[in-house]
């Protein structure tokens, strides 16, 4: 009997949320994916069979290349906006709207994060929600309801090209380093 207790408790699961909507959202959650025949994917699980159903849906050997590049440019973005976070081992389904706000506002904070760098995270939330949306992984794709332009105000302003370029007696110096270099090692080339 004490043993019934126990497995009982371990099975429930206490939520809390800031306001009723989220309570909702979590709610719905937790029993939608504890449905028989839910998936259990985690987000890193649905990232690889997104990669996957890239790879796969390249038709010739020079969309091939295309598409390991895209690959491995996801994969570095990836690892960049998730792996670091808890985010990265939750099941697909239980995700909301609100985590992945408070998702997108950390890296934005730890990667002082340009626009560019927004567009970045972006397309890799929308690739993976969409991909599992489509593949009927999650019953509705919560990162459409994301509104980016309140994450505008706080991302990285852009530098001037005068001020991230190098002066032109900067570019001589290396220039001239160069040249000496290759000249001391003419078998450096």
């Amino acid at each position: 009997n004490v043993k019934a207790k126990h497995t009982l408790s371990e099975k429930r699961q206490q939520l809390t949320a800031k306001s009723l909507e989220d309570l909702r959202e979590k709610l719905y959650d937790a029993v939608y994916s504890s449905l028989p025949g839910s998936t259990h994917y985690t987000l890193e699980d649905v990232f690889e069979l997104w990669q996957e159903n890239i790879k796969r849906n390249a038709l010739n050997s020079a969309q091939k290349y295309s598409v390991q590049n895209t690959i491995l440019r996801n994969r570095s973005e990836f690892n960049r906006f998730f792996k670091w976070s808890d985010t990265c081992a939750l099941f697909i389904e239980t995700i909301t709207k609100n985590k992945l706000e408070d998702l997108i506002g950390e890296n934005i904070v730890k990667y002082s994060l340009s626009k560019k760098g927004l567009a970045s995270l972006r397309s890799i939330i929308n690739g993976v929600f969409d991909y599992a949306y489509k593949k009927d992984l999650i019953g509705q794709n919560v990162a459409l309801k994301i509104d980016y332009k309140q994450f505008y105000k706080v991302l990285r302003k852009p530098v001037s090209v005068s001020e991230r370029a190098y002066s032109s007696e900067e570019i001589d110096m290396f220039l001239n380093y160069i040249h000496k270099h290759q000249k001391k090692h003419p078998k450096y080339l």
